[in-house]
């Protein structure tokens, strides 16, 4: 399993989820204390921060589709 990839795919659908909910990443940014840039590197997969993932999960991202996705990749 290529991890480096997983957290890329991972970083593009919680891009598109908070997308979903229509906030941007300053506004993120802004509910979880977290610089946009930390925000902006993780979605563009140029950042390994777990972290990062887990506020995503905080706001609802259903972890299920994370399970899809690495069977995927």
């Amino acid at each position: 399993m290529d991890y480096k990839k997983i957290m890329a795919r991972l970083g593009r659908d919680c891009a598109d989820y908070r997308k979903s909910i229509g906030i941007t990443q300053d506004e993120f940014a802004s509910e979880t204390g977290y610089a946009q840039g930390s925000i902006s590197a993780f979605e563009r997969g140029n950042s390994q921060s777990l972290r990062v993932f887990l506020l995503y999960v905080r706001k609802g991202y259903d972890v299920d589709r994370l399970r899809d996705m690495v069977m995927e990749v």
